[in-house]
């Protein structure tokens, strides 16, 4: 008999919010650069339940970018397994030479940052969803971890969808 992790994403899977074309309020924190590129849950871009992240960048400009994240305690020492589902959606831009992918950034108690490591890269077009995962040992010292979805642009408006995100302990 196997017992299910528990997840220490608040709001991992989109589910505590509303599929209303407007930026999540549970759990997760956003950076975005410049004010076009965004992140709002809507259904559309749900892999399970009715809610899922949609990801953008600008349409105009350069090297843009969005990012979603949570910071949780965490502990040294400890093996910890990140997780999330990506795709692009179909009829949705994507440019040659943008990427989406999370990363686990280990903070010590006073916010340094210790280590950071990242997971495979979804690069090209894809519409199907894909599961991207690593496992990690945390540094000594650690007390923070910050996992990050990341959605990077040279130039133009590349469009991705996340859901089911997760971080929890490998025993």
């Amino acid at each position: 008999m196997s017992a299910i992790a528990q997840n220490l994403l608040i709001n991992g899977d989109f589910e505590a919010s509303v599929p209303d074309g407007k930026t999540p309020k549970i759990g997760w924190k956003f950076d975005w650069s410049p004010d076009e590129s965004g992140a709002v849950t809507t259904s559309t871009a749900a892999r399970t339940g009715n809610c899922g992240l949609w990801i953008y960048t600008a349409q105009s400009g350069s090297n843009s970018f969005t990012k979603s994240f949570q910071e949780v305690p965490c502990r040294p020492s400890t093996n910890y397994r990140a997780e999330i589902y990506l795709r692009t959606p179909e009829n949705q831009g994507w440019i040659p030479g943008s990427s989406a992918y999370i990363t686990l950034t280990f903070k010590s108690s006073s916010g340094v940052t210790l280590y950071r490591v990242s997971s495979d890269k979804l690069n090209s077009v894809n519409n199907e969803w894909r599961l991207f995962s690593f496992n990690v040992l945390a540094p000594e010292r650690s007390a923070l971890v910050r996992y990050t979805i990341h959605l990077e642009s040279k130039k133009g408006q590349s469009v991705c969808n996340a859901d089911n995100c997760s971080l929890t302990v490998v025993r």
